[in-house]
């Protein structure tokens, strides 16, 4: 069940509301191998930020890249809890396992005001160079429509806990060579003691976020999203 506040599909009904007027779009049950899935309502503000994604399960969270093109992620999906008023989901790409190399082949550029990237953690578990990834990165938004990029540092992950903290170091520093947006959006999953690993309640395998590690990393980018950067910004280092 998603949290209160969520503009999201009723799963069990398989209906979308539209503008909120309770306008039915789509019949089709919105689950995808038997995980629950969710669609964000699209804003109808016409000033809302649009962002459009690129990454892993983290964002998927079970839904295969054709679904996150059509806007449709897992209920458990960042993108989900990304969407409030002055921001819009408007698709991407995504998929359970991918490295940065499987997203340089698979994402076909979106429409939107902001591409925003969360991958690397699967090349971390693949022992991917740090400068590859790179690499993959800077095709990926080379290719990209979006006005702006806006990059995350990835979650824990009990496997490579030194190398995934490692990682998001690096990380900090590429993105904002590259004058695009970072942030550290997984700063709140993070136990305070050791923040290798997850807070507690926010993980369900040491991996991926429980719903509400999704609402957390959600909120961090939609903040974000709703930070304007001024003429004068380059790399944009956001809290």
């Amino acid at each position: 069940m998603l949290l209160a506040g969520i503009a999201v599909i009723a799963v069990t009904a398989g209906a979308t509301l539209v503008g909120g007027q309770g306008q039915t779009e789509d019949q089709t049950p919105l689950f995808s191998d038997g995980f629950p899935m969710a669609r964000p309502m699209a804003a109808s503000d016409a000033q809302a930020v649009t962002f459009s994604v690129v990454g892993d399960s983290i964002t998927a969270d079970h839904a295969y890249p054709e679904q996150v093109s059509r806007r449709i992620v897992g209920e458990r999906s960042w993108a989900v809890f990304a969407q409030e008023p002055g921001t819009s989901f408007v698709g991407g790409w995504a998929l359970g396992g991918a490295t940065t190399a499987d997203m340089l082949a698979g994402y076909s550029p979106v429409s939107s005001d902001v591409l925003v990237v969360i991958a690397g953690t699967n090349d971390i578990r693949a022992g991917v160079p740090f400068e590859r990834i790179g690499e993959n990165l800077l095709a990926i938004v080379s290719r990209s429509d979006s006005d702006r990029v806006l990059v995350s540092s990835v979650p824990p992950r009990d496997e490579f806990r030194a190398r995934t903290v490692e990682y998001n170091a690096w990380l900090h520093d590429f993105v904002l060579e590259q004058g695009w947006g970072w942030i550290d959006g997984s700063r709140g999953l993070r136990d305070s003691t050791h923040p290798e690993v997850y807070a507690a309640g926010l993980s369900y395998d040491g991996t991926h976020p429980t719903a509400e590690g999704g609402q957390i990393l959600g909120s961090a980018v939609q903040a974000a999203l709703s930070t304007q950067p001024t003429a004068q910004d380059t790399a944009v280092d956001l809290p």
